[in-house]
């Protein structure tokens, strides 16, 4: 080819932005533009890609389990923490990309989503958490509201029996 991968890839002279949608078989992929439908690149391409796909997909659905819980008002700092780890799996997984070898690259995929997996767990039991805060309000809501209905029904007991 005679120019160096780096530029075939990220443009010449053109400095493109890195993004997965450089990755793969789609249109917008650099991949497609050297190898064709059938050859064994174009194929690894597309298990990478679809591989990549999958655990950016899980990151995001893990990080939606933690935005709902902390809207709730759970406090999810730590979980949040921990999703680092997974995101830190994901940048690796961006760069082996380069290396073509799809064991290594789901290697690093597999680490990052035990991670995610275990930071979505806990994103589970802090949305248990806020539903048991939620029913805890509801019965002490609940308990007040007959207290102060039976103070009021008391209070009128208590007129109608003084002198006025």
């Amino acid at each position: 080819m005679g120019i160096s991968e780096c530029e075939a890839c990220h443009g010449n002279h053109k400095i493109l932005a890195p993004s997965d949608s450089m990755l793969g078989t789609q249109e917008s992929a650099v991949c497609i533009q050297c190898h064709e439908a059938r050859s064994e690149p174009y194929q690894l391409a597309s298990r990478i890609k679809a591989r990549l796909d999958e655990f950016v997909s899980k990151i995001g659905d893990v990080e939606n389990s933690l935005d709902k819980a902390d809207r709730r008002g759970v406090d999810v700092s730590d979980p949040r923490f921990k999703l680092r780890e997974a995101k830190t799996s994901l940048i690796l997984v961006r760069n082996l990309t380069h290396t073509l070898d799809l064991s290594e690259v789901e290697k690093k995929i597999e680490e990052g989503k035990r991670v995610a997996a275990e930071v979505k767990a806990e994103g589970e039991a802090a949305l248990k958490e806020a539903r048991f805060r939620k029913g805890g309000l509801i019965i002490t809501t609940l308990f007040i509201l007959l207290l102060a209905i039976a103070i009021f029904l008391k209070i009128k007991q208590i007129e109608k029996k003084s002198p006025a």
